[in-house]
């Protein structure tokens, strides 16, 4: 009797296999369990015809790349051609950080003429916040995105109470190339607390024929 049954897969990964990359890292290892095949009759061998093997380091791509992995099954009387087929890919999940010598501002109170400027520290020198002042572990600094946005609750009527009492929030936002956010937020309470100055000088006053003068 011939055996012209081809093997089976008894096991086989399924649909798309996703590996994050470590901590600060972007090449990653990527590994799973080689799959299981059986056969009727005699031993059934099974070969990689496709895609990185298991144990490979794989770095990750922006776009992240997709990358399928074939098996072929084949038994000891030359039946083959069975494929257990499924797909890998590394997915960048790390967010940016500020770099060492980067320090961002902290919520503050301030008076109405004493707001502060969107300044960042950079070695305790004041200025922008920028691209270099980040890292991340797949996106170099000089690709990532840095967005400032600033809103008030100050009302527009000058002669409102909330014109000079009010709340600033101004975020920072980092960006990679896949959109993993790094974002840091300062509130400023911004009011008026001093007491107003009068300004006086002396004066002559000249009274008129009644005995009466004016001062505006």
């Amino acid at each position: 009797m011939k055996d012209n049954e081809p093997p089976s897969f008894q096991t086989c990964p399924a649909g798309l296999l996703i590996f994050g990359t470590d901590t600060d890292q972007c090449p990653t290892l990527v590994s799973w369990a080689i799959p299981a095949v059986q056969d009727n009759c005699g031993i059934a061998t099974i070969s990689q015809v496709s895609g990185p093997a298991p144990g490979s380091v794989i770095q990750a791509t922006c776009p992240a790349t997709t990358v399928t992995v074939e098996y072929v099954a084949t038994d000891n009387n030359g039946n083959g051609g069975v494929i257990c087929s499924f797909q890998i890919r590394v997915d960048d999940v790390q967010r940016p950080a500020f770099k060492a010598n980067v320090l961002m501002p902290g919520d503050i109170s301030v008076e109405c003429d004493a707001i502060p400027e969107p300044f960042v520290y950079h070695n305790n020198v004041s200025g922008l916040l920028v691209a270099y002042d980040a890292q991340d572990n797949c996106t170099p600094s000089n690709d990532l995105s840095v967005i400032y946005d600033q809103q008030s609750t100050q009302n527009p009527d000058e002669f409102a109470c909330e014109h000079y009492k009010y709340l600033l929030t101004r975020t920072w936002l980092v960006s990679d190339c896949v959109g993993n956010l790094l974002s840091h937020t300062q509130l400023i309470s911004v009011s008026d607390t001093q007491k107003p100055t009068a300004l006086c000088r002396d004066i002559i006053l000249s009274l008129n024929d009644f005995g009466f003068a004016s001062v505006s």
